[in-house]
């Protein structure tokens, strides 16, 4: 009889053909292979969940984009009007969105280079207070890491969502997004209601969004449900 091939082998090899399909699609387009692992506002798969937090956010909001990268949740923001404040670890990164801001006219728009959970500190700190707050880290878990990089990814996760929601005013939006794909939607949803718990604050769950429609899950691969966005209003 023909062996059997495991199940973990098959979801292995179907994962790597997965993100082949995604690179070989962006070369036929293009541009460059475009890495699964990066998160919602990064690749272009999170417009949608921008559009639907922007759709939420009052008009002239101040808003907070940890993590901006090329400044995707920021750019969205400003168009509200609204003074928007930028941050990336990253000088690259963080010259880009500034970039951008510019490209488009945005002089509300801000960027600063530096950590985001020294920052986030800092502002908490000093007694700020954002209509938005949008915390999009690259991934945080990487796959291979055993359970206690699980750990200490959950860790840093709740951190960053405590702070996010000790930033936020009252009835202000908190965007809290994870590309790990270690992290399930289970265990994302248990990360934000301990992080908003152990803040202080209740919250109310607007939205979860995930990949959009260009970048859709695999049925039978939990990996690739590896994209969560979720809005709460915090009150």
């Amino acid at each position: 009889m023909p062996s059997i091939e495991p199940s973990e082998r098959i979801k292995e090899r179907t994962f790597r053909q997965h993100k082949q399909n995604k690179v070989n699609q962006a070369g036929r387009r293009g541009g460059a292979p475009t890495r699964i692992v990066r998160c919602a506002a990064r690749n272009g798969r999170g417009r949608p969940a921008q559009m639907a937090m922007v759709t939420l956010a009052p008009p002239g909001a101040r808003a907070l984009d940890a993590f901006t990268h090329h400044g995707g949740f920021a750019l969205a923001l400003a168009r509200g009007g609204g003074d928007v404040l930028a941050i990336d670890e990253n000088p690259a990164a963080a010259e880009r969105a500034a970039a951008n801001a510019r490209r488009n006219e945005l002089a509300n728009m801000r960027v600063e280079c530096g950590n985001a959970f020294d920052l986030l500190r800092a502002f908490e700190g000093r007694g700020e207070r954002f209509d938005v707050v949008v915390l999009d880290p690259p991934a945080l878990a990487k796959r291979g890491g055993g359970p206690q990089g699980l750990t200490t990814a959950a860790r840093a996760y709740k951190e960053l969502v405590l702070r996010g929601a000790r930033l936020t005013r009252a009835g202000g939006l908190l965007v809290a997004c994870s590309c790990s794909g270690r992290v399930t939607r289970a265990h994302w949803d248990e990360i934000c209601a301990d992080a908003i718990a152990d803040a202080g604050r209740t919250a109310q769950v607007l939205s979860r969004a995930g990949a959009g429609r260009d970048h859709p899950e695999l049925f039978g691969v939990p990996e690739t449900a590896h994209l969560k966005v979720w809005t709460f209003r915090i009150l």
